[in-house]
């Protein structure tokens, strides 16, 4: 019976080491044609494709050209995407040529590469991650027809170009900014965005960090607006129009130059996953404004809810009863109303 156990533990730790094995050996390094050493992982051995990835916290600066194959143990293999997070925070590297191999472009990729001012996004891209080029230094960006998924606040740019044969975005009526043509949703844009008035939704993380950003009018074709749609902003007011159903968690977070919030429906639902809509003007300045609507807006649970859990306001007593800390104001007249509402639970209403 002891030699059958041994037997097995010995089977065990061979299994182990083989699969150990197999993990190092999908993964190998080689130099590019400008001098960097550069780290992969073979994700399809049948077909001889690799994709770029990070090793450690290994540094790149300079000009990378990224190669379409690469050889490894006599095999050909083709480059197909760049891994999340592969040059994340590199700031030394200053521009990127991406081969016509590449299909995909993993989230962060070049997130923070603060001196990173060129790149080309070839056409055989079809996917773009999230904060795949934030926190750079690239003016410009050109989106080709084969992109088919874009993920959120992939950069901050000055100007954007959607190729006209692309069946999935557009930039229509050269309004400078990404729109998913499939839902009519303003995915992405810059501090010079002519807002067509035809969209239905302002995307995830739109217009965030566009601190140039003062003031916007909301399309009346607007019935969403996403989560961190305005948040870290110049935003100074805002008018959330009748048409707007849902306002999804932290659109204004961090907004902390905003005064005035108009909500003009009751019915407009104001959500907090991930952070009140409202939470910037809420924890930042304290001397904002609320017009709400003459009928008091439903409050959705969670609206509040980063509030209560990291600014304290409000806050719960040892009964779990919020006991009201911030002050709102409401259209004159309307205190009492509101006050019989869930916000009496939130806020302390005071008539303007």
């Amino acid at each position: 019976m002891k030699k059958k156990n041994n037997m097995r533990k010995i089977l065990l730790v061979l299994a182990l080491l083989m699969t150990a094995f197999t993990a190092i050996s999908q993964r190998f390094s080689a130099v590019c044609e400008s001098g960097q050493t550069l780290y992969y992982n073979i994700i399809d051995e049948e077909n001889h494709y690799v994709e770029l990835r990070r090793e450690g916290y290994q540094l790149f600066s300079g000009d990378i050209i990224i190669p379409g194959e690469v050889t490894y143990n006599g095999t050909v293999y083709t480059v197909k995407g760049i891994g999340s997070r592969a040059y994340y925070d590199c700031e030394g590297l200053t521009s990127v040529v991406i081969p016509n191999t590449i299909t995909y472009i993993g989230e962060s990729a070049f997130n923070c590469c603060l001196n990173l001012t060129s790149v080309n996004i070839p056409e055989s891209v079809e996917n773009i991650g999230p904060l795949a080029f934030s926190s750079t230094k690239i003016n410009e960006i050109y989106i080709p027809r084969s992109v088919k998924n874009i993920g959120y606040s992939i950069g901050q740019f000055d100007k954007i170009t959607v190729s006209p044969d692309n069946p999935f975005y557009d930039s229509r009526n050269d309004c400078n900014a990404i729109i998913d043509s499939r839902g009519d949703t303003l995915v992405l844009a810059t501090p010079n965005t002519v807002v067509p008035n035809d969209i239905k939704a302002i995307g995830m993380c739109a217009f965030r960090f566009i601190k140039s950003l003062t003031s916007f009018n909301i399309p009346s074709s607007v019935t969403y607006i996403g989560v961190l749609a305005f948040s870290e902003s110049g935003l100074k007011s805002i008018v959330i129009p009748k048409t707007v159903e849902c306002v999804a968690g932290g659109a204004f977070w961090y907004c902390d130059s905003i005064t005035s919030v108009t909500i003009e429906s009751p019915t407009t639902k104001m959500y907090g996953d991930g952070g009140s809509f409202m939470l910037g003007a809420i924890a930042y300045c304290p001397l904002v404004t609320l017009s709400l609507s003459t009928t008091p807006v439903k409050l959705e649970k969670g609206t509040f809810e980063i509030v209560t859990k990291v600014w304290g306001y409000p806050y719960e007593d040892e009964e779990g009863d919020y006991v009201p800390t911030y002050y709102i104001w409401v259209p004159s007249g309307m205190a009492k109303a509101y006050n019989e509402t869930d916000w009496a639970k939130v806020f302390i209403i005071k008539d303007e």
